[in-house]
């Protein structure tokens, strides 16, 4: 399998690109696409289904292929897949439903493909992501590979969205199921946030919100931590710098933690609400500062699995939005010495929370996460 990559900020010249890639030795069949919202959808979707290319995308907070991260523009990684080992859904979210739907979709993997691989980008941060992934890992068992992201959105505040070159959903999941027989797919979510002081009980919760942390309301015990009691709840600004940069980890028995930013808050109830679900009983421990060391722990896990897995002949990327936010430019060198490492065509996306294998443990839905996602045609 070959692959190309490239970035554009008209979809003039998006439409231009695919009218000339094309050769003798390369014919895509398939691209990864993220793009920001302020483009029209619908001709991006035209300029694939014009050149007979399916496509697996959504929207995004910035974009990238092997250089810097930019917003606001298409980022495109082609391949020349063989068609028939690859398949694309759509599928539409009622809430709370995506167990349901998404055993649809396991069974409908299973028939097209014997031992069915799975990239997923949701469309809507109301997703349930963990809901998602225990789906596929109790159906399909613990060695399933599956990798995946939330979409994201630019300045203009619109709807997030998911796309192939025919439909999108708003509310929904596009599901790209691979033949994990002839092509081989590898991913790790790596966060790389150290944590400090002993862990804490989740004494009261439901759902993602956290109403306790031993006992004391979960928002007091998070502003005391980080020494801002009297910080202005009204600033959304200072809830986004100071506190989603410095997530609760979720301690699990085997793996590394999972990362819980708190999203939002009541300041009546004095809960936060998570990324995910916490449940009484779970153990959480706060972060410290994010510095270097955050990207030297995920190059060096990307390096792990680049070795593991042999030749890569198309990377997908996904890195949390609040990663960005968090680390500023320092992103690009994570993603500059990623691609160099991999040695393939790239396209990543800031995304709104990520689906894969923590290091060392299970499939989780992650957040604050990078997800490295390597790619290779085999024969069976």
């Amino acid at each position: 399998m070959k692959s190309r990559s490239h970035q554009f900020d008209q979809v003039e010249a998006l439409d231009s690109w695919l009218s000339s890639v094309a050769t003798a030795d390369f014919r895509p069949t398939l691209a990864v696409v993220f793009m920001g919202i302020r483009h029209d959808r619908s001709r991006v979707q035209q300029a694939f289904a014009r050149h007979g290319i399916s496509v697996f995308g959504s929207s995004s907070w910035g974009e990238f292929t092997e250089g810097d991260i930019r917003d606001g523009t298409i980022a495109v990684l082609l391949m020349d897949m063989a068609r028939d080992r690859f398949d694309l859904r759509v599928d539409d979210f009622e809430p709370g439903d995506e167990t349901k739907v998404t055993a649809q979709v396991v069974q409908a993997a299973r028939e097209r493909f014997e031992r069915p691989s799975f990239m997923i980008l949701t469309a809507d941060l109301r997703t349930n992501g963990e809901a998602i992934v225990h789906t596929f890992e109790s159906l399909l068992g613990p060695e399933v590979e599956l990798a995946g992201a939330g979409a994201g959105m630019d300045l203009l505040n619109q709807e997030n969205f998911a796309f192939t070159e025919e439909r999108h959903t708003v509310r929904g999941m596009v599901t790209l199921i691979l033949d994990a027989d002839r092509v081989r797919m590898a991913s790790r979510a790596t966060c790389g946030w150290q944590a400090v002081g002993a862990s804490r009980v989740i004494t009261r919760s439901e759902g993602m919100w956290v109403h306790e942390l031993d006992g004391v309301p979960a928002l007091d015990a998070i502003l005391r931590y980080i020494g801002r009691e009297d910080m202005d709840l009204s600033d959304p600004k200072n809830w986004e710098l100071e506190v989603n940069t410095l997530p609760l980890q979720l301690q699990r028995e085997k793996g590394d933690p999972i990362m819980r930013p708190a999203l939002v808050f009541d300041e009546q109830t004095r809960s936060v609400m998570c990324t995910g679900e916490m449940r009484e009983g779970d153990r959480v421990r706060f972060s410290i500062e994010p510095d270097d060391d955050v990207i030297e722990s995920v190059l060096e896990e990307v390096r792990d699995l680049q070795r593991s897995f042999g030749e890569v002949e198309a990377t997908v990327y996904f890195t949390c939005v609040g990663r960005h936010n968090s680390l500023g430019p320092r992103m690009n060198r994570e993603i500059r010495q990623a691609a160099r490492q991999v040695g393939s065509s790239m396209v990543g996306l800031l995304s709104s929370g990520e689906m894969a294998r923590a290091t060392g443990g299970s499939l989780e839905f992650n957040a604050l996460t990078s997800c490295c996602v390597l790619l290779r045609e085999v024969e069976a």
